[in-house]
């Protein structure tokens, strides 16, 4: 994994620089940033790491290795989400205490995190459900798959959590 400084000004144009990169001490097949934060989420092929990305040579390994791995990370840090393709069921892990703190059920490879810091989406067979974060209670709000007129894919909150996209 390599990472690369981008000015605030934009990437590459008149207005913005794209500084050199830096190597990361990981291999990973998805990566995943905390917004908030500067924690990292690595997964591949020897296992889910975090690490800070003010101190790179600092990873802790939270979890084993998996086939086709997906990862989520809430936007403060706290709260990990991990599922792997063709495995039903996401687990929910503390960042601070490197564990399990619940596995929801649902098709794996669709979570997200909101913006709000609030509710974690997981896609079922048939249905989203919004999932407090924190209790990991379920909202009782629901998105049918038909009403979203998907079999399963990407979702994404916009930046203010006021819109979902599937």
């Amino acid at each position: 994994v390599r990472a690369w400084s981008i000015d605030r000004a934009g990437a590459g144009g008149p207005d913005g620089r794209v500084g050199p990169s830096r190597k990361i001490p990981a291999v990973g097949i998805r990566v995943a940033r905390a917004r908030d934060s500067g924690e990292l989420i690595i997964a591949g092929k020897e296992g889910i790491f975090l690490m800070h990305l003010d101190d790179p040579n600092s990873s802790a390994r939270l979890e084993g290795s998996h086939a086709s791995p997906k990862i989520a990370i809430s936007p403060d840090g706290l709260w990990i989400a991990v599922g792997a393709w063709q495995r039903n069921g996401v687990r929910v892990l503390d960042a601070r205490k490197k564990g399990v703190v619940t596995e929801l059920p649902g098709y794996s490879p669709y979570f997200a995190f909101s913006p709000c810091r609030r509710w974690l989406l997981v896609g079922t067979g048939r249905e989203y459900r919004f999932w407090r974060v924190g209790d990991w209670q379920e909202s009782g709000e629901k998105i049918e798959r038909e009403a979203a007129r998907t079999a399963g894919c990407s979702m994404a909150f916009s930046p203010d959590g006021a819109i979902l996209a599937i």
